[in-house]
């Protein structure tokens, strides 16, 4: 239970929010508004941002950006918070997404270690 307590709950849930629901929900958005009617096909700058949806944000930008966000604003134990969000938002991305076990496993380790980057780079800073 002393674990638990010493979480810092309000940076994992701006983390989880700012870092993996807000920008899932914007770019939902603007993917839904940019789907042309039923029989064209995708291609241009529809297809890129389609792709976009599919690997950029939710496989880099989103773990880099939480890893970040959360190693900055975290007093204690930022390697623990950085885990604990990224986990979290991975988990959440891939109960929505179907698709094989291995790409799942995949994505979640590839998440793990982009967001170990972003954390790397406040932590890397820390005076000595």
């Amino acid at each position: 239970m002393k674990a638990l307590a010493e979480l810092d709950w309000k940076v994992l849930l701006f983390a989880c929010l700012g870092c993996y629901v807000l920008p899932w929900l914007v770019l939902g958005i603007l993917v839904s508004a940019s789907r042309p009617y039923d029989g064209v096909d995708i291609t241009g700058w529809r297809l890129a941002l389609l792709g976009l949806e599919a690997f950029v944000v939710p496989v880099i930008a989103m773990p880099l950006a939480a890893g970040y966000f959360t190693a900055r604003f975290c007093a204690n134990r930022p390697q623990l918070h950085v885990l604990l969000v990224v986990s979290l938002g991975t988990v959440a991305l891939l109960a929505v997404h179907r698709g094989p076990m291995v790409a799942h496993a995949i994505m979640f380790v590839a998440s793990l270690a982009i967001a170990a980057l972003g954390a790397f780079i406040v932590l890397r800073k820390v005076p000595r």
